[in-house]
Parts: C-alpha cells; structure tokens; sequence
C-alpha cells in the first residue's frame, strides 16, 4: 500500500493503487490524474492506459508529464509521441472531437483510474451474487473488476464473443483486445465473461440480450471461475484457423446433431448439478439444472437462442444416460436470467 497519502480535489472522482516500486512517489498515471487534465483515465494492463479529455487537453497533459520527467517535450515518431524511454502516446479510437489516447510505458504501472462511475480504490469491494446495479457500460465493468481482481492479488482471464462467418465463438484475449472489443462492441447483445483466479475467486457475464438495445445487464458470482463455460483459450491457434476456414459456410446445425449435442449437454448438467453454457451450430445454448426427483432422475432445462430468431426452451428428464425430452417452448423473453443461476 501506498506509504503517503496524494492530495487531489474530490470532484476528481478517482481512484488509486501502489505498489512497492512506487511507494513514496507518484506513478505515471497518477501524475497524469494529477495534471487536471483528463477527464477519463483507464487502466488496460500493466503498461497499458487510455485517456480522454476535451479539446487537446489530454495532449497538453502528456506534454507537461514528459517534460516534469525528462525536462523535454513530446517527440513525433510516425504516428506515435515518445517521452524518452519513458512512454510513448498515439491518438487513438476517435470519438468525434474529443479522441482517446493511448499511452504505453516501459515500467509496469500499479492501477489508477478515473471513472465517476465507481468509488475510490480504497472504497472498492466485491458487489453481491446477481445482478451489477449502477447503469454501468461494459467499460466500466472492465474497470471495475479488473481493479477489484489486482486488489484482491489474484490474475485474471477475459472471454469475448468473436463471430466467423455467421458463426459466433467464445476466445479467451489478452487485456489490450479485450479493452478494445468492450470500447467498441462490449455493449452489443453479445455475451462476454472476465474471471479472477485467487484466494477470493468470482467471475462476471455480460448477459446475452434478444434486443441488442435493450438494457446491458452484468452478473457477479463469487467462488466461480471459467470452469462452466466452453470457450477456446488463448493459444489454441489450430481451432482458430478451423473456424476462420469454415467461417463461410452455412452453419444451419443438422436437427439430429443439434439433438444430440443438447442431449449430451442434459447429461453433464444432470452429473454437475451447476448451470453452465456452450456455443455452437450457430447458437447458444444456456443449461440449467433443476432438481432431482424421488426415483433419482434428474430434470434440467436448456434455452437455446439463435440470432434472428426467438428463444426456445427445452424440458429434459435424464435418468442416468438415459434422456427424455418433456418438452419445448418457444419464448420471447428469458426463460432464466442466464448463466451462473442468476
């Protein structure tokens, strides 16, 4: 923790964390806080951060930051501004008039942020299971869970929806895309999850919505990681390229493979008794467990939803690896608020 304590106007709204490297000294990001020049600041990744203020501030901000740091200015390097060997900064992700900036630094940097949004570091905790109350966009749930998984020392994964063709996949990405993918497509109907790995483990979906501009909603589950989710992991480059080849043909599923496929999936959930989802033949498919009857057959229930078409749920009773199909139904709204028993 931080051995003295950075004076700075409350309305600022920000929020800070240190590490032994920087104990008694401001970082980089936060003497950029600190400059009153930027409006927004985002910790990426440990060498990462964006940055938005109105009308070239946050460039005057970097200027006067290099310039306390190597009493110089800002260098032109093609389309990057170097400090040295401190950072570099290039425009970036131009949202009309007032751009993002990306700042790379050579040391890692302990998280800083700026966000209304959210409490300060030091105030920042876990929300409770269910459901993320606040209005918060993607972004900011990035941020927030990202500062909360550093707080708690533990590491974290992020899976993002990523379509080939008419297909759509769950791909485990480095920070940097992930940042990106919220900043431009986090808010869309598709589902996305970040997990933390640690002493206090939890993980956070972004639901999948029928209509794409209806409300975002965010669920948090302590004690859960990425366990119940079917996603391709990072380095898996080999199922990458078969889904980037295929990526153009019809993914209209086989009736009899699709059967089979929830068939299966009735089964796992009957023997893990936890809700979990798979994406597939052009379709997610969210599994939950029900209960179990007196004569030890279990019943669980699958919600298929496939873009462009309604939702469809499916009743099954599994009795061993024996499965029977009660019943299906189409629906227009949620059968069950998603993954993760929400």
């Amino acid at each position: 923790m931080r051995n003295q304590k950075i004076l700075l106007p409350i309305l600022l709204a920000m929020a800070l964390i240190g590490n032994g490297a920087y104990a008694g000294e401001q970082s980089l990001r936060e003497r950029l806080i600190g400059t009153g020049t930027v409006e927004t600041l985002y910790s990426v990744d440990d060498h990462t951060t964006i940055v938005k203020a109105a009308d070239g501030q946050a460039l005057k901000g970097l200027e006067a930051l290099c310039s306390e740091y190597i009493g110089a200015g800002l260098v032109k390097e093609g389309a990057a501004m170097k400090c040295g060997a401190i950072f570099e900064a290039s425009e970036d992700l131009t949202q009309g008039k007032n751009p993002l900036y990306r700042i790379k630094s050579e040391e890692a940097q302990p998280v800083a942020y700026k966000i209304a949004a959210l409490p300060p570091f030091e105030e920042l905790s876990a929300p409770p299971d269910g459901r993320i109350e606040g209005g918060l966009g993607s972004i900011d749930v990035y941020q927030y869970m990202y500062a909360l998984c550093k707080k708690e020392q533990g590491s974290h994964s992020i899976v993002i929806s990523r379509r080939f063709g008419r297909f759509v996949r769950l791909v485990e990405v480095p920070s940097e895309e992930a940042f990106d993918y919220l900043l431009s497509s986090g808010d869309t109907k598709d589902p996305w999850f970040f997990a933390c790995e640690g002493e206090n483990r939890f993980i956070v979906e972004k639901d999948y919505q029928y209509d794409p501009d209806g409300e975002k909603k965010f669920y948090f589950r302590q004690d859960r990681g990425l366990e119940s989710v079917d996603y391709i992991k990072s380095g898996e480059r080999e199922k990458l390229a078969r889904l980037e080849r295929s990526s153009k043909e019809d993914p209209s599923p086989d009736p009899s493979v699709e059967t089979r496929m929830m068939e299966a999936m009735a089964v796992d959930l009957s023997e893990l008794k936890f809700d979990f989802i798979k994406t597939g033949l052009g379709a997610k498919y969210e599994g939950h467990y029900n209960n179990t009857d007196d004569a030890g057959c279990a019943r669980t229930t699958i919600k298929q939803t496939r873009s462009g078409t309604a939702e469809e749920v499916f009743n099954y009773r599994v009795c061993g690896t024996n499965v029977a199909l009660i019943d299906s139904t189409d629906r227009k709204s949620g059968f069950f608020a998603g993954l993760l028993g929400k």
